[in-house]
């Protein structure tokens, strides 16, 4: 039978309501995989930290064991408890950092923006999947998830410190509403879009806290052709994958230039 979990659940359960569905496995480890390959191209050394910020249960270490879980809660799945705006890292000591789902949750991105500058090495990078903007999307965060989805939202960033206050559209806001404000107010970081991710399966699912009867094999053949349709069923995509690479000092100044 299948274990039943809510936000609430400590997150080795969740780690296991995950594991032992096909279709959710499937998402997670597809979501992971494609964040690990934007941390593959980085052009800085192989051997360097690799962060994932909100990464309890810990699924990325199904797929690289070698990167570092942080968390705001301590867990036996978090190798180190920190807030994303203070991380505990020396300056230019990261190779990448890795999150799935949590740049909208981070109280004061502006906060976070200039740590990561802080701790990334010239050409590392952060590697981001939140939420997207599809009319699909649209319609499911709006009028389907508990969290809100404000487009108008004027901070960039939640309101309070709870662990999950968001604005699911924090995405849409960067990325678009505010891209020329937050590119100068970062110009250390070069904005590049990736592919859009999930579609009506994933709604269909009720995801990880509410799951649906519907079986993980039959939402797993409609993963399997949502992904080989790609872009074309972009409209119903529900993610986004993105990055910010930090420039090196001479990419910078040219920027300043």
């Amino acid at each position: 039978m299948r274990e039943r979990v809510d936000r609430d659940s400590p997150p080795q359960a969740i780690r296991r309501a995950i594991v032992c569905d096909p279709y959710l496995s499937s998402v997670y480890h597809d979501m992971y995989s494609r964040l690990l390959d934007q941390v593959a191209r980085t052009p800085i050394s192989t051997t360097g930290t690799v962060v994932e910020i909100g990464g309890a249960p810990g699924m990325v270490h199904d797929l690289d064991p070698r990167v570092l879980v942080t968390d705001v809660i301590d867990d036996p799945t978090v190798d180190i408890t920190c807030r994303a705006e203070v991380l505990p890292f020396g300056d230019g000591a990261i190779r990448a950092i890795i999150m799935k789902d949590v740049l909208h949750h981070i109280p004061d991105v502006p906060a976070f923006m200039a740590e990561a500058d802080r701790v990334l090495a010239p050409g590392g990078c952060v590697a981001c999947i939140e939420p997207y903007w599809s009319p699909l999307a649209r319609f499911v965060f709006r009028h389907l998830h508990p969290e809100p989805y404000d487009e108008g939202a004027a901070a960039w960033g939640g309101s309070t410190d709870e662990r999950w206050d968001s604005n699911q559209a924090l995405a849409y806001i960067l990325l678009r509403r505010d891209r020329a404000a937050f590119e100068q107010s970062f110009p250390n970081f070069l904005v590049e879009e990736g592919p859009s991710l999930t579609g009506p399966s994933y709604v269909l699912s009720g995801g990880v806290f509410s799951r649906t009867p519907i079986p993980g094999w039959v939402l797993s053949r409609m993963l399997r052709l949502e992904q080989r349709l790609g872009p074309r069923l972009r409209w119903t995509h529900l993610h986004l994958l993105f990055t910010l690479s930090k420039r090196d000092r001479e990419s910078t100044a040219a920027v300043h230039g």
